[in-house]
């Protein structure tokens, strides 16, 4: 089987792409939950959310079905950072779904930590009822920019001078976002969710975001926090990195 694998080049850093290989095998087994509103403080949107993580448990997904897809992702994410010669010694810092039915999403916001112990890679599993335009990224590099003000907006450069939401899209060799699709992407790239009409009671949106860490030995201990009243923050650790921690759990 060809593994269909891509880098898109829309943002300033890569974002990573490849189909899950057995998605098919999961699909069938994330049933519909109840929609609710169930978002940690200092998030805005509504959502039904286990961030940081899924708990034992957990009222809507099966443990067991938690940690065999972890498992599975962990494989297939290893196969993807191989393939660009990346390290892949990684362990789920952070594990949890987000599910959603029309008028709920998520804000802006970017997996950034808020003592700057990021991830090596942040990513999403889109599991069920995606559709391409509720999911997008956001180039905010504008601010970066030095150059002595003038009007760039009226020139043929304007779509370098722009903030611009993304949705990743196809290059040459892959497809768009769908059902069954990985995405990695550094902790800082802003991004978003509006979930759409399309997502009516009988088709709840279902993705699992994730944060990556190498398995190295870090000399700091620290007590990270969790929401805090920023929107901003979607990042957790429950442990100081540790040599031979066993992944997929």
């Amino acid at each position: 089987m060809t593994f269909n694998h891509g880098c898109l080049p829309i943002l300033a850093t890569p974002l990573l792409i490849c189909d899950f290989e057995k998605h098919e095998q999961y699909s069938k087994r994330f049933h519909n939950f109840e929609k609710v509103d169930r978002k940690p403080e200092g998030w805005h949107v509504s959502i039904n959310t286990s961030f940081p993580n899924v708990l034992e448990n957990d009222p809507y997904i099966d443990r067991s079905l938690i940690s065999n897809l972890k498992k599975d992702l962990y494989s297939q994410i290893q196969k993807l950072l191989q393939s660009y010669k990346l390290q892949d010694t990684i362990f789920f810092e952070s594990f949890w779904y987000n599910a959603s039915y029309a008028g709920q999403g998520q804000e802006i916001h970017n997996h950034c930590a808020a003592n700057n112990l990021n991830s090596y890679w942040s990513g999403i599993y889109f599991a069920k009822n995606v559709t391409y335009d509720s999911f997008s990224f956001t180039r905010t590099d504008v601010s970066l920019k030095s150059q002595q003000p003038a009007d760039y907006l009226n020139s043929t450069l304007v779509p370098y001078y722009l903030d611009w939401e993304h949705i990743p899209c196809s290059n040459k060799n892959m497809n768009k976002i769908i059902d069954g699709t990985i995405i990695l992407f550094p902790p800082h790239v802003y991004h978003s969710v509006k979930t759409p009409d399309y997502n009516t009671k009988d088709r709840m949106r279902l993705s699992f975001s994730f944060n990556l860490s190498l398995n190295i030995e870090l000399n700091a201990d620290y007590e990270p926090s969790v929401g805090g009243g920023s929107y901003k923050r979607r990042y957790h650790m429950s442990h100081t990195y540790k040599k031979g921690f066993k992944n997929g759990r």
